[in-house]
């Protein structure tokens, strides 16, 4: 890794059996792959992915921008915390909460594979507070689970999801006042 006034690059792939801990005052970039048997906690000012992501768990709180460029699989719980966050490919996970600040813009479709019980498994929130949800185009699978979408500046596109719960709150106006919802 190559720091840079608080901040990492990372140009070669991490595997570790155990769990990865990051904690950055900057920004953290990853070129290589990312596996970790356990938990993946990062706490940074930023972070971009080029490259597949699979961990147990993943727990992000970063103060800005999420940028994940290739597919994410977390077996466990994924929890994120971030100003805005861009998914260019498929993100699954044994369930799912991000709290973002701003705009969330997913580009590929989102699954959360387990069934509903405690500690958000089977759970696939999206809570934008000031801003919108972009999944044109994007299926949400949560099977067995429970579906929330939150937006302040409200939806871009119908919701295609297979769940046994839903809840949405958009609070969009305009063209991004209305819900569309097939199953």
């Amino acid at each position: 890794a190559d720091a840079n006034g608080g901040s990492l690059t990372f140009e070669g792939d991490h595997v570790s059996a155990g769990s990865l801990a990051w904690d950055v005052a900057g920004a953290i970039k990853v070129v290589g792959t990312v596996s970790s048997a356990g938990s993946f906690v990062v706490d940074a000012a930023d972070l971009t992915l080029h490259r597949t992501v699979a961990a147990g768990s993943a727990d992000w709180t970063i103060d800005t921008a999420v940028t994940m460029s290739d597919t994410v699989n977390v077996a466990g719980v994924f929890d994120l915390a971030a100003d805005s966050v861009f998914a260019n490919r498929e993100v699954v996970a044994g369930g799912l909460e991000w709290l973002v600040g701003h705009d969330v813009t997913l580009k590929a479709d989102t699954t959360v594979t387990g069934a509903m019980g405690g500690s958000h498994i089977g759970l696939l929130r999206i809570v934008s507070a000031e801003g919108q949800i972009d999944f044109a185009g994007q299926d949400f699978d949560v099977a067995d689970g429970h579906l929330v979408l939150s937006a302040a500046l409200g939806l871009t596109d119908t919701i295609r999801s297979r769940a046994q719960t839903l809840t949405v709150v958009n609070r969009g106006v305009g063209g991004r006042a209305n819900v569309t919802v097939r199953e």
